[in-house]
């Protein structure tokens, strides 16, 4: 949560994340999906709380740039697909 103050008075903001579905996961916000994206093999995180540094891995790479490809080709987030079965042939220790 966030404080900010409107006016004198101040107001807590709740961030959730929003799923390309638009449902919104309660108390799911985006520390969680960078936890998310280190437990599938996505990146790393090797800095500490205070000063995190995020690595994408081999894997993150390869599925941020079939991203940017989907987007610059009129695809949208919400209709982007990866590949399950290449991601459980090629990192079987990632999806379960």
């Amino acid at each position: 949560q966030l404080s900010e103050s409107v006016g004198n008075v101040p107001r807590q903001i709740t961030l959730q994340t929003v799923l390309k579905d638009g449902l919104a996961p309660d108390g799911h916000d985006d520390w969680h999906c960078i936890e998310d994206l280190e437990r599938h093999g996505l990146l790393r995180w090797e800095g500490t709380g205070l000063h995190p540094i995020f690595v994408l891995t081999e894997r993150g790479v390869s599925v941020g740039a079939a991203l940017m490809s989907h987007k610059k080709n009129g695809g949208t987030f919400a209709s982007f697909k990866t590949d399950w079965d290449w991601i459980v042939e090629n990192f079987p220790e990632k999806s379960s």
